[in-house]
């Protein structure tokens, strides 16, 4: 189901709780604002998704809801690895299966290292292939799969990272 709104970004407004209190006139203020408040919230937070190889960078994305543009200091990217081989072409974030070739090193793969640059929206894909003769060949094979969180109006760059309450990343701001 797809959400379009209209007028611009909405934006979230406090309502005072005794203004919602048994006895008190619900006036149309009060109804728009109330209204204001459920469009904030079904799109404060968004997901977006698309396929990228080394190099590429992920877009900043807009709002098919309201048009709303996204800063990347309101982005927080995961990703997963979609395949090890590289693409046949350039994918930008298409949402569409990517095409692979062959691997660009012989042998079987040796190590991996993928990463999303937070700040930049950078892709890395690194593939090394090992044969038996003790050579090495490092390649920049290897498709991610990379969803872009998106909090809205955050104002401060989304970047954390938990495990058992250890802290593994730098926080930056507050959600």
């Amino acid at each position: 189901m797809s959400l379009t709104l209209t007028g611009g970004p909405p934006t979230f407004t406090e309502i005072p709780d005794e203004d919602l209190d048994a006895g008190q006139i619900l006036t149309a203020a009060i109804l728009q604002a109330i209204n204001a408040d459920a469009n904030w919230a079904a799109v404060s937070c968004e997901d977006f998704w698309g396929y990228y190889r080394n190099r590429e960078t992920v877009a900043l994305p807009t709002s098919a809801a309201d048009g709303y543009a996204y800063s990347r200091m309101e982005l927080l990217y995961t990703w997963e690895i979609y395949d090890t081989h590289p693409s046949t072409g350039a994918l930008n974030g298409t949402q569409s299966a990517p095409t692979t070739g062959p691997p660009s090193g012989p042998g079987p793969i040796l190590q991996m290292g993928f990463y999303v640059n937070q700040s930049s929206g950078l892709v890395n894909c690194q593939v090394s292939y090992y044969q038996n003769n003790s050579s090495e060949t490092d390649t920049t094979d290897g498709i991610l799969l990379v969803h872009t969180l998106a909090r809205r109006m955050s104002g401060q760059q989304v970047l954390y990272g938990y495990i058992v309450g250890t802290q593994l990343a730098t926080t930056v701001g507050t959600p």
